[in-house]
């Protein structure tokens, strides 16, 4: 293992934190591990993950459940191109989601990103209205 040291001057030379003033003086917080809402760094202090890590990790880190989830369906595959493919899981989910979905909803559409889901609810708004 590299030692705290090493990574912060690999850190101060190729990496920009992101919300963080670059007249901010303080070393970054180097994490090592995590799971559920604890972060350890690498003198093993814990944190609470108060913010999910932006929201990505509303679950938790490493759950047993999600990385067996994930481990599995990547024995099978991970990602597939949807224009034009289609696969088993993304079907069933989407009848899934219909299910709860008011009655006038009955589709799904599936985004990586805020833009491009903005972007679809938007032409969306603009075909029934047009």
């Amino acid at each position: 293992m590299k030692s705290k040291k090493q990574i912060l001057a690999k850190d101060k030379k190729f990496l920009w934190h992101p919300f963080t003033q670059s007249s901010f003086s303080e070393d970054p917080i180097i994490i090592s591990s995590a799971k559920d809402e604890i972060l350890f760094d690498i003198e093993g202090k814990e944190y609470i993950d108060l913010i999910s890590s932006w929201w990505i990790n509303t679950h938790g880190h490493c759950r047993n459940e999600m990385v067996n989830s994930v481990f599995n369906q990547s024995k099978k595959f991970e990602q597939v191109l949807f224009a034009g493919f289609t696969h088993h899981p993304a079907v069933d989910l989407a009848a899934r989601i219909v299910d709860i979905l008011p009655k006038n909803l009955s589709r799904v559409f599936y985004s990586d990103n805020g833009s491009t889901s903005v972007e679809i609810a938007m032409k969306g708004c603009n075909s029934v209205l047009a």
